[in-house]
């Protein structure tokens, strides 16, 4: 019987494939963190994934993806296709996100809130439009730049992020 994989098994199936084929999940940094990280705070780290089954996905704001050099495609967050969910690096391991709501307009800006199942991490994403539209008639891409922040218990810690939404 076939059935749907979720995102958790999609990425468990991938770093499985990487750790096999030579590629993976790049050790959690903080390189992009805003100001001086709080104690306790949680430590955003990055996914390498050359190809990311997302519609949305966003990167450090430094990072610049180049077409043909996977080791360049890092991202802070990446959506689960087709869903308000997605996933990210948190305190060095992958974390599963909830979507909990996404106010605002994708022509100007948007907020997407999301949380890991457990309650322990709620994550919110300020997305600004950074285009006019697509450059195509054709092409169904927006342009994004905004924040990406993390919230536990002990405190937050907020990125920049550049990326994009659509194929």
């Amino acid at each position: 019987m076939i059935r749907p994989v979720g995102i958790a098994e999609k990425f468990v199936l991938f770093i499985a494939a990487c750790l096999v084929g030579g590629c993976g999940v790049m050790p959690s940094v903080q390189s992009v963190a805003s100001a001086e990280p709080q104690e306790g705070a949680p430590v955003i780290g990055v996914i390498n994934n050359p190809n990311p089954d997302s519609y949305c996905s966003f990167q450090p704001i430094d990072g610049g993806i180049v077409f043909d050099q996977p080791e360049t495609w890092n991202f802070l967050f990446l959506d689960d296709f087709d869903t308000e969910n997605g996933v990210m690096l948190i305190d060095g391991e992958m974390r599963d996100l909830v979507g909990i709501s996404r106010t605002g307009d994708p022509a100007s800006q948007q907020v997407w809130k999301l949380a890991t199942s457990d309650g322990q991490y709620s994550v919110e994403i300020v997305m600004n439009l950074d285009q006019d539209g697509p450059d195509t008639p054709y092409q169904e891409a927006w342009e994004y730049k905004g924040t990406i922040t993390v919230r536990n218990a002990a405190g937050s810690t907020v990125v920049g992020h550049s990326g994009w939404c659509g194929v």
